[in-house]
This record gives structure tokens, sequence and C-alpha cells, in this order.
């Protein structure tokens, strides 16, 4: 389910001193999801697209009260119909910031003291 498409271009970003394209992190984020982590992990963790965070945050279509909360709950009320997030151990979200990547990692204490993530 959901697959990402990553182009010639996109693996010669791999070599040092290129800046990342979010289709590569996408990619990376997918792998490590089906390929890494065991089956219970998989049930445990969420990861969000590299396009989750820019969306939460963009608030030009908003107006008056809403755009200023600086959150658009509502931009991404779809991102997350499927999934209760609140079942979740863990929920990653890698953020791209002025050419930067950074990966915000979001734990549910209620849910890690029972399960830790174990890669296969």
């Amino acid at each position: 389910r959901g697959g990402v498409r990553v182009t010639v271009g996109d693996a010669h970003r791999l070599n040092p001193f290129h800046y990342q394209a979010d289709s590569v992190i996408d990619f990376y984020m997918k792998f490590y999801h089906l390929e890494v982590l065991d089956m219970e992990a998989r049930r445990n963790v969420h990861f969000f697209t590299s396009f989750f965070y820019p969306r939460l945050i963009a608030t030009s279509h908003l107006s008056g009260a809403e755009r200023h909360s600086k959150i658009d709950y509502e931009g991404v009320r779809r991102w997350t119909s499927n999934v209760d997030i609140f079942s979740k151990s863990h929920l990653i979200i890698p953020v791209c910031n002025q050419m930067h990547w950074t990966l915000y990692i979001v734990v549910n204490p209620d849910k890690v003291s029972t399960w830790s993530p174990k890669p296969n």
C-alpha cells in the first residue's frame, strides 16, 4: 500500500554533499517500516510521509483565529482516518526545515511500557 516513486535523479542525491529529496526520505521510511521492523513493531508504529508536516502547518488558506493557531488539523484529518494514532506507541514524522531533515518521534507513554521496537 502506498508505493514511493524514486527516480535515477533521486538516487544521485544519496552521494555526499547532496540535499535529500522527499521521495528518498519517504522511500527509506517505507523500507524501514516494511523490511526492518518486525510484525509487532509495524502494528505499534505509524510512519507519516514527508508531506504530512508541511500540510499540518499550512495555514495560508485559513482565516481569523484558525490561522493564528498555526496548525491546520482539518487539513490532515483524512491522513489519519484509517489509523488510530492513539493506539500506537510511536508516531514517526519526517520534517524538512530550511533544507535540513529532522525526524520527530512522538511517543505514547501508555503504550511504550508494554512494547519497545526491535528490528528483525
